[in-house]
This record gives C-alpha cells, sequence and structure tokens, in this order.
C-alpha cells in the first residue's frame, strides 16, 4: 500500500530533511554516472548549510517545496527563474527534484513537479526549463512523461575533475 504524503513550501527547519534526501538520492541515483569520490564525499551536514541558507534568502520568485510522508521529508523540488539571465522574466527553471528511492513511484514526484509548476506560472513565467544528464534516463522518462520535450540545448560543466554532460528540457505553463 502507498503511504499517504502531503506536499507544502518548504521552511528554514527543513533544511536538514532536504539535506539527507538530497545527498542519499545523489549517492544512489548517481552512482556509476559521476565518479564515486564524489559521491562518497558529499555530506548532509555541508548540504543542510546550503539549503538553510538557500530557505533563508528572500528571493521572491525562488521556491522549495517538500513532500513528507510520516513526518519526515521524502522529497523535495526548488524551482525560480531560468538561470539564462536573458529569458528569466518569461521562463522559470526546476532547478532540482529529488524522491527518496523507497518513495519513487508513488506519485510524490509528480506531485512535487505540479506543486513547483504551479508556482512558477502564478509568477507570470510562461514556459519552465529544467537540466538532466545525459545517462539519467530514469528521470527522463520521467519528464518526457510530463510533457517534457527535450530543446536541443546541452552544456558541459567541468566539476571536482569530471564533466556533467547535461540536456536542457522545456515546458509551457
Amino acid at each position: 500500500m502507498d503511504d499517504i504524503y502531503s506536499i507544502r513550501k518548504a521552511e528554514i527547519k527543513d533544511a536538514s530533511g532536504i539535506a539527507k534526501v538530497h545527498t542519499e538520492t545523489w549517492q544512489s541515483h548517481y552512482r556509476g554516472k559521476i565518479p564515486d569520490e564524489f559521491l562518497d564525499g558529499l555530506s548532509v551536514e555541508k548540504r543542510a548549510e546550503g539549503w538553510e541558507k538557500n530557505l533563508s534568502d528572500p528571493k521572491t520568485k525562488t521556491a522549495v517545496f517538500v513532500a513528507e510522508s510520516d513526518n519526515e521529508i521524502v522529497g523535495f523540488c526548488c524551482v525560480g527563474p531560468s538561470r539564462e539571465g536573458e529569458v528569466a522574466d518569461v521562463v522559470g527553471e526546476l532547478y532540482a527534484i529529488y524522491v527518496e528511492s523507497s518513495k519513487q513511484g508513488q506519485g510524490i514526484g509528480s506531485a512535487l513537479v505540479q506543486a513547483g509548476l504551479e508556482y512558477l506560472k502564478n509568477e507570470g513565467f510562461k514556459k519552465a526549463t529544467l537540466w538532466v544528464l545525459k545517462t539519467n534516463t530514469l528521470s527522463i522518462c520521467f519528464y518526457e512523461s510530463k510533457g517534457w520535450k527535450a530543446d536541443g540545448k546541452e552544456k558541459r560543466e567541468e566539476k571536482d575533475g569530471f564533466v556533467f554532460e547535461e540536456i536542457q528540457y522545456v515546458v509551457d505553463l
């Protein structure tokens, strides 16, 4: 039987729960896609500091939503203006979405994406974009099932001695 979950806007007190999901999902989902040394070096505590800073920043067009089940954060998404500055007034971006492996397939990711996209639409954005690792076929299938389309943009980002190769997806709001 599927667990009951709720979606809500994140608060500063959620930083450690978000960081736990963020770190653990990276370590499980990206194993074999990026170096183990990088993944093994990820720290929940360091990520919590980053999320505390993010959640206490008064940016008006950035939002983080969390999924809770049994009073624990089991997923989150973060949205805001596109990081491609020239389109930031009309294009939003899904910066991140992660759901604990044990909670996937229950509609949590879909509900988080929906909350994020509704927020962007209400903020006046007309489209949303996201970047996904080229090798992350599971996520690509998820996004495509939700109507996202690859727009042909690609980027290579060097990080700690390895390269992220990502493709951009877009959806109308």
